[in-house]
C-alpha cells in the first residue's frame, strides 16, 4: 500500500508507471501483479504468488526511493 503524489499529470498514470517498473524489481515470477486505487492517491499493489519475506523488501524499497519524473511515493504498509 502506497501513496502517490505528482506535481503535474495524472495520479493513476503515475501510479501505474511506478508499479509497472517496481514490480519487476524482484527475480520472482510475478505476472499477476494488480494495482488498485483505494482512494485519492492511495494505491494497493498485489503480487501473486506471494513473495517470500526477503523478496518483499526489494519492491518496497524501490517504491520508497521513488522520486523521479515529478512523482513521489510513500509506502504505507
Amino acid at each position: 500500500m502506497f501513496t502517490v503524489q505528482t506535481r503535474d499529470g495524472d495520479l493513476r498514470l503515475a501510479a501505474d508507471d511506478l508499479w509497472a517498473t517496481r514490480r519487476r524489481s524482484t527475480a520472482a515470477h510475478n505476472d499477476d501483479a494488480g494495482l488498485t486505487r483505494v482512494r485519492g492517491g492511495v494505491y494497493v499493489g498485489v503480487l501473486r504468488p506471494a513473495l517470500p519475506p526477503h523478496d518483499v523488501m526489494r519492491p518496497r524499497g524501490c517504491v520508497e526511493r521513488a522520486d523521479t519524473d515529478r512523482v513521489t511515493a510513500v509506502v504505507l504498509r
